[in-house]
């Protein structure tokens, strides 16, 4: 019984525990990718601002737009197209003209949307309005991605060596806990053994002074109940 109480009470605390650190994983994770979704969409509206460069030039990065270390690994691009969908101009938001081999298979899935900002693959992109046509500006996700699954494995990893170590550090409360309930029911076992070995002597006493009495030739109703509960305390 205190095994089963005591297996039960891990269980229960484990299962508590578990519960708590999956969420943590889970908050830590979807915080991490809400703040690069809303510092991404940031980026992209200012450099579709600035025509395709996330600041103007010669201007530091303003205090409150700080970009968190996965964002300093995406990479933009932009893209100038006339109202009749041909592209005019590409290029980075580092001032060159170099751009991935996959953008122009982007850019026609991107001009394909209805909606002025979404994701096609591993970029996201924004549209806007301009004189000549639409820029589109893009932000190449694959690096944050990345990032975002080694903040996930490495979360689960930690939560799950958490877990190894909680569950060694619960096994040992729970055997302390359980401790004064194992001594209550030790002693009641010992005292119900003591009870059991005292009332033997009496027992016997009164069986034999049934047996003589029936055996004098007394014999009645009453020393057969004796006789009866005196033999069903002794085999209890």
């Amino acid at each position: 019984m205190i095994k089963k109480l005591k297996l039960r009470l891990t269980l229960a605390i484990q299962t508590v525990l578990t519960l708590l650190i999956a969420g943590i994983i889970l908050l830590i994770n979807m915080f991490s990718v809400r703040s690069n979704e809303m510092q991404g969409s940031a980026l992209l509206s200012i450099a579709a601002e600035n025509n395709g460069v996330p600041f103007t030039a010669g201007l530091s990065q303003p205090p409150d737009k700080q970009e968190s270390d996965e964002m300093r690994a995406a990479r933009l691009y932009y893209a100038r197209v006339n109202e009749s969908g041909q592209t005019l101009q590409t290029g980075g938001a580092d001032g060159t003209d170099a751009v991935p081999e996959n953008l122009a298979q982007a850019l026609k899935a991107a001009l394909a949307q209805p909606d002025a900002m979404g994701r096609t693959g591993a970029y996201r992109y924004l549209k806007m309005p301009k004189d000549y046509g639409q820029l589109v500006v893009f932000l190449d996700t694959s690096a944050v991605r990345a990032i975002e699954q080694r903040l996930l494995l490495t979360s689960v990893l930690v939560g799950a060596v958490s877990l190894v170590a909680l569950g060694a550090l619960t096994l040992l409360l729970a055997s302390l806990m359980v401790r004064p309930v194992d001594e209550a029911f030790k002693k009641q076992k010992r005292f119900i053994a003591d009870a059991s070995h005292e009332l033997k002597t009496p027992l016997s006493v009164i069986t034999l002074n049934v047996d003589l009495l029936r055996r004098d030739g007394l014999d009645n109703q009453y020393l057969s109940g004796i006789q009866a509960e005196t033999a069903r305390m002794t085999h209890q």
